[in-house]
Order: structure tokens, then C-alpha cells, then sequence
């Protein structure tokens, strides 16, 4: 049960950092197109969140796989993929985060 509920909050993580990364990147040639005033930079301050989120879900997914890793007693026990996966995306923006500042 616990591992269901840690999936759907790394679920959650995942989608909000998009949204965050979406946010924060400089504007595109659509806004430009439109006339609208363009955004030439990272936002800093939603980078910063985005940070914090990637490190959330980092810890979230290690502490999930660990209580999985437990688990692995019955055939119909296996390894969450998602939380490796989540793992592995919020290793990298953390690395891109702290490789840029």
C-alpha cells in the first residue's frame, strides 16, 4: 500500500517539475510571433524549486526502492520500474541544476 502511494507522489513530483521546467525556460518563437514581450532567460527562482523537487523525489524514490527491495520475498513481488526511472530524471536535473550554478 505504502509503495502505491509513493508511486503516485513521485507520479505527482514528475509532473510538477514539468510544468516548473516549462515554466521556467526562456520564451519561445510562438511569443514572439504573437508580439508578446519574450523572456531571454532561466527563471532562477522556479529553478530553484525545481531543484529542491528533483532532490524531493530523489530521496522519495531511493526510500521506496529500498522498502521494495524488502519486499521481493513472494513471485509476485517486483521492482517498482517507475521509481527507478523517477530516480534516475531527478539525478539528472540535480546534476544539470548544480553543473549550471
Amino acid at each position: 500500500m505504502i509503495l502505491t502511494v509513493m508511486g503516485y507522489v513521485n507520479t505527482a513530483v514528475v509532473i510538477v517539475a514539468a510544468v516548473l521546467l516549462a515554466e521556467a525556460k526562456p520564451d519561445s518563437f510562438h511569443s514572439m510571433y504573437r508580439g508578446l514581450p519574450l523572456k531571454t532567460y532561466w527563471s532562477p527562482l522556479i529553478l530553484r524549486y525545481l531543484f529542491g523537487l528533483c532532490i524531493f523525489g530523489f530521496f522519495l524514490s531511493l526510500i521506496g526502492l529500498f522498502i521494495n527491495t524488502q519486499r521481493l520475498k513472494r513471485k509476485s513481488d517486483s521492482i517498482r520500474y517507475h521509481m527507478v526511472a523517477v530516480a534516475m530524471l531527478s539525478l539528472a536535473g540535480i546534476i544539470a541544476y548544480l553543473i549550471s550554478h
